[in-house]
């Protein structure tokens, strides 16, 4: 039997209108649950996504970035 893996960490920086991110970060989660099921079909036992959502002006959303941050190991 294989040994499972550590971790695995899908990072993706998406832009998205500065007054509606949750249609973006919605449609990372549909767009790479196809990968994160195949990786665990793999034998690796956390599969993560971690969505940085950017507004086109600049705006930078705390509910959807710090926790993703942290987890990196970013401040």
């Amino acid at each position: 039997m294989a040994a499972l893996a550590e971790h695995v960490h899908l990072i993706e920086l998406k832009y998205c209108e500065d007054t509606r991110p949750e249609p973006q970060h919605a449609k990372a989660r549909e767009q790479h649950s196809l990968l994160i099921n195949r990786h665990r079909g793999q034998n690796y036992n956390r599969v993560r996504l971690h969505t940085i959502l950017c507004g086109v002006m600049g705006t930078i959303y705390i509910d959807y970035t710090d926790s993703h941050l942290k987890d990196l190991g970013l401040n």
